[in-house]
């Protein structure tokens, strides 16, 4: 036996998309491997004639198995086969369907009657991963198609280490699987080819379970989020039982909307000595298998095992309905049957033909429950109706009309595209399940993460891929969290940044991949509709797919019949939008990595030919596709323009993620002039978004200052350095270095000049006095804030924010607003912070707006006009959390706890009420400090001071004094030591009162 080789084969340049995509796919499979045993020694002992018969007879039975698990035989190898579970059409248990089918064929394989000495016996392996499926090659026993992947190679090696007679599979499918079968666990082994041991199971057998989903997906812990009302509605049906009238709840909702986990809620919140709870449940592997359901459950509740001999089977059976009742032998025979019990004489078998056998049958089962129900209320779990048999569904409404007049619930599960046919007059109620609202699947995420927060891009994302169904956002979060992607820090998780996020859970990717192995074209239309984006325009699907249009139409309406997109306007403007990112990725994702790039190249080419004016409002579209077709400089240029379009409209995270996906491609540039200055203003933009998106003093800021400044030297020639000085001086201020960037300002005053540069005026004087400000210097850092003021001009110099990603003009008056309150002239304080707010709202520009807001707010308590305040911060806060300015929003919790400490506010509410705005206040301060700012923190640790001194707190006013003044010291920030000299001298004079 050797391990799986791939083969690849080559299509002509005329090949079509569809040709091409045809050939060979990516897939996530489940991969058998099977073994006879001894076929060598077999060969020896036996004729050659006889062998081959035995040899057809051993693959006609593996073939058959393989089938009735939905497999693929995909080659012969003499004594072994190859299968594959997933391919040509995926299912959304896979690798369920080749464990069974492993099993069966050990089974079958080991009884076949073959004559004397001839007994075969197996081996099997099973593994699953991400494969690439090629093309169909040879004919007949050595057709074969043709798979690359780590998959293959490991389940013929796992079947190298098996027993005879057992089926060995990898974690990664017992990962699937879960607890629907039985393990023994070998632990993780060496195997040639792998540079890493490997975790392998003995699959031991079917496990006894009574919920199919929490034996794959484990139980679920704390209530339920989000399903208030589908609860309220089964607590009332249950209620309406109590009279004596039976109910049927039909609970219908797409797969992962949380059916089981709501019916778990339910049956955990009822009294267990009181009610008698059933559960069936339908099977995938077993829609065709008559009362499955009912088999199972019987076997489950009667203790019956596989390994039991036939007599302990049969007493084990009689024990269980002789507690319902004495049992007539002819019905004892019946059940046994059922179950496939040889009665051994112990009951005659029935005189009846086959259709009463049947009746007779349901009638028996059902008198199991209402005996039940006679004796207490019984709530009946019928779960998946959509993979229920249809004697199942006679039996469900047998027993709604013998129990009309009896305590049962019936609540039944099943998926929107099954249709149950109900008993006419049954009295039913229906839940739908829908999608979890946001404020939901927040909560499921932070339950998840265990309390502790993840960064909010994160969260984002998840709500995104997800769509608000619960078993994807919980598959999706716990694979992140299991990931190095993310580290705990404290009571959050922060974003590793060397390392990717992990792609589709593999729990996950055999259903979605079902939902989209379609017939004709609608796979392929879905698989470029994925390129274009999550939302895309049907006239530029129809461009690239080159078919005709009602073709297309046709898989469109196919794939929205599905709920797989979703379809709004029309034409020409009609749209579709993927119903969550999952299912865009699984469909890009199956498209080799090569088909990938030739479409984004067509994609690109048709946009710039036939679609130019949706490309001018877009330019990120175009840069999206030039770089996936690794036309990198295509790419890098329209990155840029994007940036530039995204900045316009002040959309600070966009140009971020527009200007880090263009600077990914810059090693990958020609050497041109050109090129290199457009890379050093995306390089210099970045530093300076960093610094609004951030704040100035965030350590990203830094390393993004010192990128640029590396990529200047050798360049001086080429780029204009002067934005850089900015920004290192932006920084050197915010991370609490005021005497290095008083001292770098001032370096900068000789090069300017009022005159042409006014640009370069304003921003070395505005810097300049920040920075004096909070060295201490009042004075001179006025007249240097007001020769900004002198000099602006909105008219002229309102551009000037697309460069410097400040505005002067309102930046200088907030920290003229700061000054004169500090020295103790309100009036003009208040005019200036006025001033400030009015030119801010006048441009339109949220940071700007944020920073007048900040002006007014301190000017105000500062003041005493402490409602005027809190209506402030109260808009500052929601800028803030809408636009993603952290420092703000630290801000803004300060000054409104310190308003309502003094306004009286926190006093009228009594302790709990000063608490409140001491926690504003302390958690502003840890805010900001998180937002990544030094600047500031000596005055806002002299604030909290201040306030544990005014609600008698003196240890903690001192300690906090005590920080501040450290901070003080450590960065040079001397503006706020008169006021942390104010609380010295009111905390000594209150310690010597005592």
């Amino acid at each position: 036996m050797q391990p799986v080789a791939g083969r690849s084969g080559g299509l002509p340049a005329s090949a079509t998309f569809t040709q091409r995509s045809a050939a060979a796919q990516r897939r996530h499979l489940t991969v058998m491997f099977c073994d006879l045993v001894g076929s060598t020694d077999l060969s020896l002992r036996i004729d050659p004639e006889e062998l081959s018969a035995v040899l057809r007879q051993y693959r006609r039975v593996c073939k058959q198995l393989v089938g009735r698990y939905n497999g693929f035989v995909a080659r012969y190898t003499g004594d072994g086969l190859l299968a594959y579970f997933g391919y040509p059409a995926a299912t959304a248990h896979d690798a369920e369907r080749a464990v069974r089918a492993g099993l069966d064929i050990i089974d079958s394989i080991r009884k076949l009657q073959l004559g004397p000495q001839l007994a075969l016996h197996t081996r099997i392996g099973v593994a699953s991963g991400e494969v690439v499926v090629g093309e169909v090659i040879g004919d007949g026993a050595s057709r074969e198609v043709t798979v690359v992947g780590e998959a293959p190679n490991l389940a013929a090696r796992l079947q190298g280490i098996c027993a005879v007679d057992t089926l060995v599979i990898s974690g990664r499918t017992q990962g699937l699987i879960g607890g629907l079968f039985e393990y023994s666990d070998l632990g993780y082994r060496d195997l040639k080819g792998f540079d890493k041991p490997v975790r392998a199971h003995v699959v031991l057998g079917e496990a006894v379970v009574d919920s199919r989903f929490e034996a794959t997906h484990g139980r679920h812990s704390g209530p339920m989020l989000g399903r208030e009302r589908e609860l309220l509605a089964l607590r009332e049906a249950l209620i309406r039982t109590g009279a004596g009238v039976c109910q049927l709840v039909a609970v219908c909702g797409e797969e992962g909307i949380g059916k089981s986990h709501l019916l778990e809620n339910f049956i955990a919140s009822l009294p267990p000595d009181l009610l008698e709870v059933l559960r069936i449940f339908g099977a995938p592997h077993a829609t065709g298998n008559v009362l499955h359901p009912i088999i199972s459950y019987l076997r489950r509740h009667a203790g019956i095992e596989a390994c039991d001999s036939n007599a302990v089977k049969l007493d084990k059976l009689t024990g269980h309905v002789a507690r319902l009742g004495p049992v007539e032998p002819r019905d004892l025979f019946l059940l046994a049957t059922l179950l496939s019990i040889a009665v051994d004489g112990r009951a005659p078998a029935p005189q009846m033909n086959p259709s009463a056998l049947k009746q007779r049958t349901l009638e028996l089962l059902v008198s199991h429950v209402t005996s039940l129900c006679r004796k207490t209320p019984v709530v009946l779990l019928a779960e998946d109706l959509h993979w229920l048999d249809a004697t199942s569904m006679e039996f469900l409404n047998l027993l709604i009309a013998r129990s009309q007049q009896l305590p049962l619930l019936i609540i039944a599960t099943y998926r929107p595209e099954y249709k149950p046919q109900w008993l006419a007059g049954c009295q039913t109620a229906s839940i739908e399940m829908t999608h979890l609202d946001s404020d939901a699947a927040r909560s499921l995420i932070r339950r998840l993460s265990g309390g502790k927060a993840l960064p909010e891009e994160i969260v984002t994302d998840i709500l995104d891929k997800t769509d608000g169904i619960p078993l994807f956002i919980e598959e999706i979060t716990k694979t992140i969290l299991e990931s190095p992607a993310l580290v705990e820090k404290g009571d959050r998780f922060v974003i590793n940044g060397n390392v990717a996020f992990p792609a589709i859970p593999d729990t996950l990717q055999d259903s979605l991949a079902a939902r989209l192995d379609r017939p004709g074209i609608t796979r392929e239309v879905a698989q470029i509709g994925s390129a274009l984006g999550r939302e895309f325009r049907l006239d530029l699907l129809q461009a690239v797919v080159d078919k005709p249009s009602g073709a297309v139409d046709a898989a469109i309406d196919e794939l929205v019949a599905a709920q797989l997109v979703s379809r709004w306007g029309t034409a020409p403007q009609q749209s579709c939008r993927f119903r969550h990112t999952l299912i865009q990725q699984t469909a890009y994702r199956s498209m080799l990595q090569s088909t990938r790039l030739r479409l984004h190249g067509r994609i690109a080419r048709i946009l710039s030919r036939r679609f130019r004016s949706r490309v001018q409002g877009r330019p990120d579209l175009l840069a999206r596709h030039y770089t996936a077709a690794q036309m990198y400089e295509q790419g890098f240029r329209y990155w840029f323009l994007a940036s530039q379009q995204a900045l316009r409209h002040f959309a600070h995270k966009e140009v971020a993620v527009h200007l880090h996906r263009g600077l990914a491609l810059a090693n990958r540039l020609p050497d041109d002039v050109e090129l290199v200055v457009m890379e050093f203003e995306m390089r210099a933009l970045l530093a300076s978004t960093l610094m609004v998106l951030y704040g100035p003093g965030h350590e990203e800021v830094g390393k993004a200052y010192q990128r640029a400044h590396d990529f200047c030297r050798g360049r001086e020639g080429l780029v204009d350095s002067f934005r850089l000085e900015f920004v290192l001086c932006r920084y050197l201020w915010a991370s609490g270095r005021i005497r290095q960037a008083v001292l770098r300002a001032e370096s900068l005053l000789p090069a300017v000049v009022l005159e042409p540069e006014r640009g370069r005026f304003m921003a070395v004087h505005l810097l300049l006095g920040i920075s004096l400000w909070h060295a201490g210097d009042s004075d001179r850092a006025l007249a240097c804030l007001r020769k900004v003021s002198e000099c602006y001009d909105a008219q002229k110099d309102a551009q000037l924010v697309f460069t410097y990603m400040i505005d002067f003009g309102v930046l200088g008056r907030c920290y003229e607003a700061l000054a004169l309150v500090f020295m103790g002239r309100q009036a003009e304080a208040r005019t200036a912070a006025r001033e400030c707010l009015d030119l801010a709202r006048e441009l339109d520009n949220p940071h700007a707006i944020g920073s007048g807001l900040v002006a007014n707010q301190v000017v105000a308590v500062a003041s005493g006009q402490f409602e005027e305040c809190l209506v402030y911060a109260d808009e500052c806060s929601r800028l803030a959390t809408a636009q993603g300015f952290p420092e703000f929003a630290a801000l803004a919790r300060v000054c409104a706890g310190i308003a309502r400490l003094r306004s009286g506010t926190a006093a009228g509410a009594g302790h709990a009420g000063e608490q409140g705005s001491l926690d504003m206040i302390r958690e502003g301060v840890e805010q900001w400090e998180r937002a990544g700012f030094s600047a500031w923190r000596p005055l806002l640790h002299g604030i909290l001071a201040e306030a544990y001194l005014e609600v008698g707190k003196p240890g903690l006013a001192r300690t906090e004094l005590t920080t501040a003044r450290t901070l003080m010291q450590q960065q040079e920030e001397l503006q706020s030591a008169g006021f942390l000299g104010t609380i010295e001298r009111r905390l000594s004079e209150l310690a010597q009162a005592h």
